[in-house]
């Protein structure tokens, strides 16, 4: 290899933390949504369709309990491939 990275410990913590903070964002974001259109579908939250209301409980009850835990598996991996790759460099790219 003619030019090393020189990747530090440091700069994989920070971006693995990075990485991890922008996960639990993105699904504490989406759970927030969801209860808000929760709330909207109700009777008193100003988008209540008596046909509609229910089904949009049971899709949220579904994104909920299904769409998310995927999200958070997928996330997760990413989580421990990046650990991974930065262990790679780290264990490949010495200047000896």
């Amino acid at each position: 290899m003619a030019e090393y990275v020189n990747l530090q410990q440091e700069e994989c913590d920070e971006t693995a933390a990075q990485l991890h903070a922008l996960h639990i964002r993105c699904l504490e974001e989406m759970r927030e949504i969801n209860g808000r259109i929760e709330q909207l579908s109700e009777k008193e939250g100003g988008f209540y369709i008596e046909k509609i209301s229910q089904k949009i409980k049971e899709l949220l009850e579904a994104l909920e309990g299904q769409a998310l835990a995927v999200l958070q598996e997928t996330f997760d991996s990413s989580e421990k491939e990046m650990e991974t790759f930065c262990r790679s460099i780290l264990e490949t790219d010495t200047a000896d």
